[in-house]
């Protein structure tokens, strides 16, 4: 499963990809470790997304790698007497997995130029029933023959 996050200001958008059950999974894995309340969008069969911040995020994956290493007797036998725990080595390995999640941008952007200028030209033929189409949501300025 590949992580990828695009910084949207207060919040992030956490793109997940991969099989599609890893997916929810993981999904669940951060819902139920406080990293989101959000559903799970869907781009397409192998990719999603949810909202969080960034210090929501790196809780949830401190948890789950705490959760993660209480369940292993060996390792919690090892940590104990030692200040602190588990819990400095689950923030150490929540940091190593936040940090290998890739920034990304313009996750959302859904036109590219071509696609515009394709509106204005069924725009200007008047080939087109819906506003959108008709290019009123994308300009609102006259688009003048060549």
């Amino acid at each position: 499963m590949k992580l990828e996050y695009q910084d949207c200001g207060t919040n992030i958008a956490l793109f997940l990809d991969g099989e599609k059950e890893e997916i929810e999974q993981k999904h669940m894995s951060l819902w139920n470790h406080g990293a989101t309340k959000s559903e799970l969008e869907w781009v397409n069969e192998h990719r999603a997304y949810m909202w969080t911040t960034k210090q929501k995020l790196l809780k949830a994956l401190v948890n789950a790698n705490l959760f993660g290493l209480l369940g292993v007797l060996k390792t919690v036998e090892e940590y104990k007497g030692i200040k602190g725990g588990l819990l400095p080595k689950a923030r150490e390995l929540a940091d190593v997995e936040f940090s290998g999640i890739e920034k990304v941008a313009k996750q959302f952007a859904k036109w590219n130029s071509a696609a515009i200028a394709e509106e204005f030209v069924v725009n200007y033929q008047g080939n087109s029933a819906s506003p959108f189409e008709r290019g009123q949501m994308l300009y609102h300025g006259t688009v003048q023959p060549s």
